[in-house]
């Protein structure tokens, strides 16, 4: 379970980006938060996961319990092995550059003899059905299979909940898609999700609660079904981006836009300098649970300060 409130404000901003954000969510449950950029969605991420304050400075109030620890105090590898994260671009927490290795980075780090390392990574390729992802280099790979390492690479690890921060940012719809079918299977086999999201789209079966995020604060909760075709739908479109199926529309879009600039076959590496951050220090790293347990009946709001709904 995650329970959680807070207030934040970056270090030389005017105003907070966090006002007393506050909720509860039960294990096996799938919230998303959504809303415009600025509104403080990826901030929420980034305290609970320990990111803020460790990284992002601020003035920072508040708790934060992961399956009823208490992480203040705590270093981000610690609360690593309690929550996964995942972000747009997973290449930076990459550790390796081979695909078998990356999934058992983690598992290597924390001890386990090596036997049980090759039987989780096996498993983790084979569970998931991506054994054609084995012994890849990943920076040659697509950033859609570079975001389902990182999920591999959690889901090896063997913890229950899983944060991910705007994962389709560079994603087309095909990989969207094949996203979306590992997160059913993660929240089938009862896996606590908690997502930043712009597209909504692919995530309506999925979500349990939608968060609505504006100048700091939950102001709509929204359930999944509710907004899949059903009485909330309106009220919903009226906050955020609709969840309808949008490959034809991003088609057409893209059939309609008038002749400019066509480039092929272009290659750019931006040189390294000193100082560069290559990956999260202390063992950031993505872990979340296997243990398969039944998703929980519904229940009252992941956010329960008042707000429209």
């Amino acid at each position: 379970m995650i329970e959680f409130e807070f207030e934040f404000q970056y270090a030389k901003a005017k105003l907070p980006i966090l006002r007393q954000v506050g909720g509860g969510i039960p294990l096996g449950r799938c919230v998303v938060l959504c809303g415009g950029s600025g509104c403080g969605k990826s901030t929420l991420l980034r305290c609970i996961n320990g990111l803020i304050p460790q990284f992002y400075e601020g003035e920072l109030k508040g708790f934060c319990r992961l399956n009823g620890q208490d992480t203040a105090g705590l270093r981000i590898g610690e609360i690593g092995e309690l929550a996964a994260s995942v972000f747009q671009d997973p290449r930076s927490q990459f550790f390796t550059v081979n695909s078998s290795n990356e999934v058992a980075f983690s598992l290597e780090n924390h001890g386990l003899p090596q036997d049980e390392i090759r039987r989780r990574v096996d498993e983790a390729f084979r569970i998931f059905h991506l054994e054609r992802l084995k012994d890849r280099n990943v920076y040659a790979l697509s950033s859609g299979e570079r975001q389902l390492i990182s999920i591999l690479s959690a889901w090896a690890m063997d913890t229950d909940i899983f944060l991910l921060d705007e994962p389709t940012a560079n994603l087309d719809f095909a990989a969207t898609q094949q996203l979306k079918e590992i997160l059913l299977a993660l929240k089938t086999q009862g896996k606590t999700l908690l997502l930043s999201e712009h597209r909504l789209y692919y995530l309506a079966d999925i979500t349990d609660e939608f968060g609505v995020m504006a100048d700091g604060e939950i102001k709509g909760k929204y359930t999944g079904k509710g907004v899949l075709g059903g009485a909330e739908t309106d009220t919903f479109s009226a906050h955020a981006r609709p969840c309808g199926d949008h490959r034809a529309g991003e088609r057409a879009a893209a059939e309609n836009r008038a002749d400019g600039l066509a480039v092929s076959d272009v290659r750019y590496t931006y040189g390294r300098k000193a100082g560069d951050i290559m990956a999260l220090p202390d063992g950031f790293d993505t872990v979340i649970a296997r243990a398969a347990r039944p998703s929980p009946a519904a229940s009252a709001s992941a956010f329960p300060s008042p707000g429209p709904s």
